[in-house]
């Protein structure tokens, strides 16, 4: 699909109405996002562009899924760059929703608390669920609304965020099982980086300092591969958290089984898993997994 210049901006449901019957015969992909988009988001377009006729991208800050603590208020957001980043893909329209049409008052949206489905729920409870048990609820209910607004044929989210992923594959199986749930492997930085909106609250000295995370993982994934026993299972890991600590605060660091999530805590013939991290530099929260093959 040739990159389209006259992207179309939904700024209401009625726009959004008026949009899906104008292309009432044409498969729609949706990228949700909550804007300030990089490199990574753009890829997720051309996945779904790979896909569908139309792609379209939503831009709402969910703060559904932010605690009280977190940075909601001075989350980026930057509408006008992220329009002219679109306007070089294949989007042809963005959804830009006002809070009160996402989550209006008379809504029935206590269908999409995950609390309701028992067998995926458990996945909300580990890695970043620890820290944040308020997060993976938000983004169900705001990825549901969309879905239920939208209607697209396919929807696309990337690896870095493979427990959400994971998540969302599975609550739309329930939900929205027509619509197909694509995933983009992770963008990286020439060093190797995830790309992540936040890194932008990041100076030269300190995006050089978070290197250190992927440099780090890719050595412990390497190190795992070959690993014989339960014993040297544990040192690998406790080695790498220590090399770690010197420059962030570890929130978790551990490999998990890449369907159900449950921990690995030695080497096995048939392993099926990922390292998974969360670390802070100073006060910025940075995730990572890397498959183990």
């Amino acid at each position: 699909m040739t990159p389209s210049h006259n992207i179309q901006n939904l700024s209401s449901l009625e726009q959004l109405q008026q949009y899906q019957n104008q292309y009432k015969d044409c498969r729609i992909g949706l990228v949700p996002t909550m804007g300030n988009l990089h490199s990574g988001h753009l890829s997720l377009v051309e996945t779904v562009a790979a896909h569908c006729d139309k792609v379209m991208v939503s831009i709402f800050v969910n703060p559904a899924q932010f605690s009280p603590q977190e940075d909601f208020a001075s989350y980026p957001r930057t509408l006008e760059k992220d329009i002219a980043l679109l306007a070089n893909t294949a989007c042809s329209a963005i959804f830009i929703p006002k809070n009160e049409e996402i989550y209006p008052s008379n809504a029935a949206l206590s269908i999409y608390n995950l609390q309701n489905y028992p067998d995926v729920e458990p996945l909300s409870k580990v890695l970043c669920g620890v820290s944040r048990p308020h997060f993976f609820d938000g983004v169900v209910k705001v990825v549901c609304r969309l879905f239920e607004l939208v209607q697209p044929y396919c929807a696309c989210f990337g690896e870095k965020d493979y427990q959400q992923l994971l998540i969302l594959q599975k609550i739309t199986a329930k939900l929205f099982p027509t619509i197909k749930i694509l995933s983009s492997p992770t963008k990286r930085n020439a060093k190797k980086l995830a790309l992540s909106s936040r890194n932008n609250y990041f100076d030269a000295e300190q995006l050089e300092f978070a290197t250190q995370l992927p440099n780090c993982m890719k050595e412990t994934v390497q190190r795992l591969v070959s690993c014989q026993s339960k014993e040297q299972w544990q040192i690998i890991l406790k080695e790498a958290k220590k090399h770690l600590e010197k420059y962030f605060s570890i929130d978790y660091f551990e490999v998990r089984d890449n369907d159900d999530l449950q921990l690995v805590e030695s080497p096995n013939a048939k392993l099926n898993a990922r390292l998974f991290a969360a670390v802070y530099l100073q006060d910025v929260r940075l995730i990572d997994n890397n498959p183990i093959t």
